[in-house]
């Protein structure tokens, strides 16, 4: 009787997953094809030559990226329909943040800092702080976003966009 009933049981096996040729191999294409990908994006990208800052879609300000000065922006009264932005050096920089903590803390406010070609969100009063901790920006077409305050700032390059193609 015992015999009868064994015969419908199904015999477990260990199963030991292991790579295969295959997979390594697999693994070694897919690593050899990003890094391709990786290496004809940085071979094609142009640094850009100055960078636009818009509010709310609106351009509100140029600055070129060849400066080798450290320049600092402080833009303010987005909350206001009047937005100011004041341009300075890291000395005059330095005084102010120290001298307003107070006004800042009321106003919305961003500050960008402009240093070798490169440009940077280094302070907001926004909640999220994405665009602070965001990396620095310097190739034609990237860009840094601050959502809450409705500001972007995107890098350009020296030359004018060409016309893919003409829709009538």
């Amino acid at each position: 009787m015992k015999r009868m009933f064994e015969c419908g049981k199904m015999v477990q096996t260990e199963d030991k997953r292991r790579l295969t040729k295959q997979d390594i191999y697999m693994i070694m294409i897919l690593a050899v094809v990003a890094f391709a990908l990786w290496a004809g994006f940085s071979a094609f990208s142009q640094k850009g030559s100055y960078a636009v800052v818009f509010y709310d879609g609106e351009n509100l300000l140029q600055i070129s990226l060849s400066a080798t000065e450290e320049k600092y922006y402080q833009i303010t009264g987005m909350n206001t329909e009047s937005v100011q932005i004041q341009e300075m050096t890291a000395k005059q920089w330095a005084a102010l943040a120290n001298s307003s903590q107070e006004k800042q803390s009321v106003d919305e406010y961003n500050v960008l800092r402009c240093l070798d070609g490169r440009i940077e969100m280094l302070q907001s009063n926004c909640p999220d702080q994405i665009c602070v901790h965001h990396k620095t920006v310097s190739q034609t077409g990237e860009s840094i976003i601050c959502l809450p305050h409705k500001l972007v700032i995107q890098i350009s390059g020296t030359k004018e966009a060409e016309l893919d193609g003409v829709v009538y």
